[in-house]
């Protein structure tokens, strides 16, 4: 059988095109079903260069668990989403979660918000479908905590 170099060149080219594009959405479809699959993202929330992460939490907006150092307690996430969408609940209401509530500080970014108890703050920051949670250590500064915003901005541009 005798193959022109045009039919084969485009028939590769076509073949390599599927195959880039099937790994593509595999990839992306394997890592938001796969348990475990969210833990480097965990990873780098809680090895912030500052230190001062205690603990940290990937939750998708509809309250399902994706990796967490800490667990939300029921209805918790919900209440997070809807304050971080308007922040007036959480200056009459406060931050809860994991059964603390925490002071509302401040909005730290469109997408994001401080709170504080005691010595510890928490950080929010939502994306496309997440929200990251992060707890400081004890005294930690948030505003050297920028591993949420890194790991934030890298599941923006994923569709996540």
């Amino acid at each position: 059988m005798k193959i022109h170099r045009r039919k084969l060149s485009s028939l590769l080219l076509a073949v390599v095109s599927a195959l880039v594009l099937h790994c593509s959405l595999l990839s992306t479809a394997a890592l938001a079903q796969t348990p475990g699959s969210w833990e480097p993202y965990l990873a780098l929330l809680k090895k912030d260069k500052s230190s001062g992460v205690k603990y940290a939490a990937i939750y998708g907006q509809d309250g399902a668990k994706w990796a967490t150092s800490i667990d939300a307690k029921a209805g918790e996430i919900s209440a997070i989403v809807a304050g971080l969408k308007d922040s007036s609940k959480f200056q009459a209401n406060g931050i809860v979660f994991a059964g603390i509530k925490y002071m509302f500080l401040t909005q730290r970014s469109p997408e994001g918000v401080v709170g504080r108890k005691g010595p510890n703050s928490i950080l929010l920051r939502t994306t496309n479908k997440t929200v990251l949670i992060i707890i400081t250590n004890d005294g930690a500064n948030p505003a050297n905590i920028t591993s949420i915003d890194f790991v934030a901005d890298d599941l923006k541009k994923k569709k996540f």
